[in-house]
């Protein structure tokens, strides 16, 4: 009945409550939240379908991408970096790429595309990872770096090289010692 209440704040409560006690049953009553006026309960509905229903989820997620403000995306980008979401791919990608979208917003996808570790993001990140020229085409410092932590994440012998190689060409300075700290850092499992 909570999740029907009048007022947000016992929408969202129950919502965190149905996700602590881990009863994938309560996803049909989740679904629809995913739709709520209030943003934050949106957010707290799509923690709660990640939380229980794992890879269950990732179909109701990943429509949810289409039309949503940027807060709910973020909060769709971690937990499909949560769920190592294979599927999720095109769509994060698509959005790491887009220079269109909010700068925080491609980090967030940058991260998640670490999350998920595939293989296939090794051109992509590696993309990402350009500097800008003289004449522009690159991308800016948090998008480099974003894209640096998600190839030691991604931890293969080509993303490793890849990066150790951007490292070298980067001209001596802040995002240098950034991207070189990130490369020598263990990788975390």
């Amino acid at each position: 009945d909570a999740l029907t209440a009048p007022a947000c704040y016992l929408v969202r409560n129950a919502l965190t409550l149905l996700s602590d006690l881990g009863n994938a049953g309560n996803l049909p009553g989740i679904l629809p939240l995913l739709r709520h006026p209030e943003p934050r309960v949106r957010r707290t509905a799509i923690r709660a379908l990640w939380k229980l229903g794992g890879p269950v989820a990732e179909p109701h997620l990943q429509a949810q991408m289409k039309d949503t403000d940027a807060e709910t995306m973020q909060e769709i980008l971690f937990a499909l970096g949560q769920l190592r979401s294979e599927a999720g791919l095109p769509q994060v990608v698509e959005l790491a790429q887009d220079k269109r979208v909010l700068e925080r917003i491609r980090v967030q996808a940058l991260d998640t595309l670490g999350h998920i570790a595939s293989p296939k993001c090794l051109s992509v990140l590696q993309d990402c990872l350009r500097r800008k020229g003289f004449f522009g085409g690159g991308e800016p410092q948090p998008i480099r770096l974003a894209a640096a932590k998600a190839l030691a994440a991604l931890g293969t012998p080509d993303a490793l090289a890849a990066l150790r190689k951007a490292v070298e060409a980067e001209p001596k300075g802040e995002e240098r010692e950034a991207m070189r700290r990130v490369l020598d850092r263990p990788v975390q499992p």
